[in-house]
Protein backbone atom coordinates (compact mmCIF):
# COMPACT_ATOMS: atom_id res chain seq x y z
CA UNK A 1 0.00 0.00 0.00
CA UNK A 2 2.89 2.18 0.95
CA UNK A 3 4.45 2.22 -2.97
CA UNK A 4 0.77 2.55 -4.20
CA UNK A 5 0.27 5.74 -1.87
CA UNK A 6 4.37 6.59 -3.19
CA UNK A 7 3.39 6.19 -6.81
CA UNK A 8 0.04 8.35 -6.77
CA UNK A 9 2.04 11.15 -4.72
CA UNK A 10 4.86 11.00 -7.90
CA UNK A 11 1.96 11.31 -10.22
CA UNK A 12 1.02 14.63 -8.33
CA UNK A 13 3.87 15.78 -8.18
CA UNK A 14 4.42 15.58 -11.95
CA UNK A 15 1.21 17.73 -11.84
CA UNK A 16 2.28 19.90 -9.44
CA UNK A 17 5.81 20.67 -10.94
CA UNK A 18 3.57 21.28 -14.23
CA UNK A 19 3.25 24.99 -14.75
CA UNK A 20 7.12 -1.38 -28.26
CA UNK A 21 9.77 -0.90 -30.22
CA UNK A 22 9.09 -2.54 -33.97
CA UNK A 23 11.59 -5.27 -33.25
CA UNK A 24 11.80 -5.17 -37.39
CA UNK A 25 15.37 -3.93 -38.68
CA UNK A 26 16.84 -2.32 -35.04
CA UNK A 27 19.62 -0.68 -36.09
CA UNK A 28 22.32 0.75 -34.16
CA UNK A 29 23.43 4.50 -34.45
CA UNK A 30 26.52 5.56 -35.64
CA UNK A 31 25.91 8.67 -33.98
CA UNK A 32 27.12 10.13 -29.89
CA UNK A 33 23.59 9.50 -27.82
CA UNK A 34 20.81 10.46 -29.69
CA UNK A 35 22.16 12.37 -32.71
CA UNK A 36 21.05 9.79 -35.65
CA UNK A 37 17.43 10.86 -34.92
CA UNK A 38 15.91 13.06 -37.66
CA UNK A 39 12.81 14.81 -37.31
CA UNK A 40 10.69 15.17 -34.44
CA UNK A 41 12.27 14.25 -31.21
CA UNK A 42 12.01 15.01 -26.73
CA UNK A 43 15.71 16.32 -25.45
CA UNK A 44 15.36 15.47 -21.60
CA UNK A 45 16.69 18.56 -19.43
CA UNK A 46 18.26 18.78 -15.91
CA UNK A 47 19.66 15.07 -16.02
CA UNK A 48 22.34 15.03 -13.31
CA UNK A 49 26.30 14.74 -13.82
CA UNK A 50 26.28 10.99 -13.81
CA UNK A 51 24.04 10.17 -16.29
CA UNK A 52 25.52 6.95 -18.55
CA UNK A 53 24.21 6.27 -21.83
CA UNK A 54 22.58 2.45 -22.20
CA UNK A 55 21.47 1.94 -25.38
CA UNK A 56 20.61 3.86 -28.60
CA UNK A 57 18.12 2.16 -31.37
CA UNK A 58 16.20 3.13 -34.34
CA UNK A 59 14.45 1.81 -37.27
CA UNK A 60 13.98 2.00 -40.59
CA UNK A 61 10.76 3.93 -39.86
CA UNK A 62 11.92 6.06 -37.35
CA UNK A 63 10.77 4.32 -34.52
CA UNK A 64 13.40 5.00 -31.85
CA UNK A 65 14.80 4.61 -27.85
CA UNK A 66 17.04 6.16 -26.37
CA UNK A 67 17.92 4.85 -22.64
CA UNK A 68 20.37 6.36 -20.00
CA UNK A 69 21.05 5.43 -16.27
CA UNK A 70 21.65 7.52 -13.23
CA UNK A 71 23.61 6.27 -10.24
CA UNK A 72 24.92 2.77 -11.76
CA UNK A 73 21.31 1.92 -12.63
CA UNK A 74 18.65 2.89 -9.39
CA UNK A 75 17.20 5.27 -11.92
CA UNK A 76 16.32 3.96 -15.68
CA UNK A 77 15.27 7.34 -18.12
CA UNK A 78 14.17 6.01 -21.56
CA UNK A 79 12.77 8.18 -24.35
CA UNK A 80 10.96 6.66 -27.32
CA UNK A 81 9.51 7.66 -30.31
CA UNK A 82 6.62 5.14 -31.11
CA UNK A 83 4.33 4.99 -33.77
CA UNK A 84 0.66 6.99 -33.02
CA UNK A 85 -1.07 3.55 -33.91
CA UNK A 86 -0.89 0.27 -31.75
CA UNK A 87 -0.32 -3.13 -33.58
CA UNK A 88 -3.93 -3.61 -33.95
CA UNK A 89 -3.91 -0.58 -35.71
CA UNK A 90 -5.86 1.77 -33.42
CA UNK A 91 -4.53 5.13 -32.64
CA UNK A 92 -3.14 4.82 -29.07
CA UNK A 93 -5.29 7.04 -26.73
CA UNK A 94 -5.72 7.01 -22.86
CA UNK A 95 -8.27 4.41 -23.47
CA UNK A 96 -5.97 2.01 -24.63
CA UNK A 97 -2.54 3.21 -22.94
CA UNK A 98 -2.56 0.57 -20.24
CA UNK A 99 -2.65 -2.66 -22.62
CA UNK A 100 0.13 -0.80 -24.79
CA UNK A 101 2.01 -0.38 -21.36
CA UNK A 102 1.36 -4.20 -20.65
CA UNK A 103 2.53 -5.22 -23.37
CA UNK A 104 5.85 -3.02 -23.44
CA UNK A 105 6.94 -4.46 -19.73
CA UNK A 106 5.11 -7.85 -19.96
CA UNK A 107 2.96 -7.03 -16.75
CA UNK A 108 -0.88 -7.33 -16.39
CA UNK A 109 -2.70 -3.68 -17.27
CA UNK A 110 -4.92 -3.96 -13.82
CA UNK A 111 -1.51 -2.80 -12.06
CA UNK A 112 -1.20 0.27 -14.19
CA UNK A 113 -3.04 3.30 -13.39
CA UNK A 114 -3.50 5.76 -16.54
CA UNK A 115 -3.94 9.52 -15.77
CA UNK A 116 -5.24 11.57 -18.65
CA UNK A 117 -6.12 14.46 -17.13
CA UNK A 118 -2.54 16.43 -17.33
CA UNK A 119 -4.28 19.69 -18.45
CA UNK A 120 -0.74 21.83 -17.63
CA UNK A 121 1.54 19.22 -18.98
CA UNK A 122 -0.29 19.45 -22.46
CA UNK A 123 -0.26 23.42 -22.31
CA UNK A 124 3.58 23.06 -20.91
CA UNK A 125 4.36 21.25 -24.09
CA UNK A 126 1.36 22.14 -26.73
CA UNK A 127 0.41 18.57 -27.50
CA UNK A 128 -2.16 16.21 -25.98
CA UNK A 129 -0.44 14.50 -22.38
CA UNK A 130 -0.63 11.42 -20.53
CA UNK A 131 0.61 10.02 -17.26
CA UNK A 132 1.14 6.38 -16.42
CA UNK A 133 2.75 5.17 -13.15
CA UNK A 134 2.97 0.63 -12.54
CA UNK A 135 5.26 -1.49 -10.74
CA UNK A 136 7.60 -3.92 -11.97
CA UNK A 137 9.76 -6.56 -10.60
CA UNK A 138 9.66 -8.17 -7.55
CA UNK A 139 11.22 -8.04 -3.88
CA UNK A 140 14.95 -6.47 -4.36
CA UNK A 141 14.44 -6.15 -8.40
CA UNK A 142 11.11 -4.30 -7.48
CA UNK A 143 10.92 -0.81 -9.78
CA UNK A 144 8.32 1.95 -9.31
CA UNK A 145 7.79 3.53 -12.98
CA UNK A 146 6.79 6.50 -14.30
CA UNK A 147 5.93 7.23 -17.90
CA UNK A 148 4.74 10.52 -19.69
CA UNK A 149 3.25 10.09 -23.38
CA UNK A 150 3.38 12.92 -25.46
CA UNK A 151 0.85 12.76 -28.67
CA UNK A 152 1.68 14.70 -31.50
CA UNK A 153 0.09 14.25 -35.06
CA UNK A 154 3.24 12.04 -36.75
CA UNK A 155 4.64 10.40 -33.20
CA UNK A 156 3.63 9.12 -29.75
CA UNK A 157 6.80 9.64 -27.75
CA UNK A 158 7.02 7.84 -24.05
CA UNK A 159 9.38 9.09 -21.16
CA UNK A 160 9.83 6.42 -19.28
CA UNK A 161 11.62 6.33 -15.83
CA UNK A 162 12.35 3.19 -13.72
CA UNK A 163 13.47 4.02 -10.01
CA UNK A 164 14.63 1.10 -7.80
CA UNK A 165 11.52 1.01 -5.31
CA UNK A 166 13.92 1.10 -2.60
CA UNK A 167 14.84 4.98 -3.80
CA UNK A 168 11.64 6.16 -5.05
CA UNK A 169 11.20 8.66 -2.93
CA UNK A 170 14.61 10.06 -2.91
CA UNK A 171 14.48 10.25 -6.72
CA UNK A 172 10.75 11.85 -6.86
CA UNK A 173 11.39 15.22 -7.35
CA UNK A 174 14.14 14.87 -9.48
CA UNK A 175 11.78 12.69 -12.03
CA UNK A 176 9.46 15.18 -11.71
CA UNK A 177 12.52 17.89 -13.15
CA UNK A 178 12.74 15.75 -15.98
CA UNK A 179 9.45 15.40 -17.04
CA UNK A 180 8.56 18.95 -17.18
CA UNK A 181 11.69 20.24 -18.66
CA UNK A 182 11.56 18.17 -21.81
CA UNK A 183 11.57 19.83 -25.13
CA UNK A 184 10.37 18.81 -28.40
CA UNK A 185 13.04 19.40 -31.07
CA UNK A 186 12.98 19.36 -34.61
CA UNK A 187 15.91 18.00 -36.01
Amino acid sequence: MKKKILLAGGLALLISFAVALTPASLLWAEEEGDGAVKGLWVEVGGLPENVADLDFQMNDEGVASYSRMIDDGTAILVVERLPVENDEGETVSAENLAALIASFEGIEKKGITVTSDMDNLSELYSYPVCGADYVTGDNEDARDNVDLFIFTDSWLFRIHIAISADFTEEYEEMAGEWLTSLKLVER
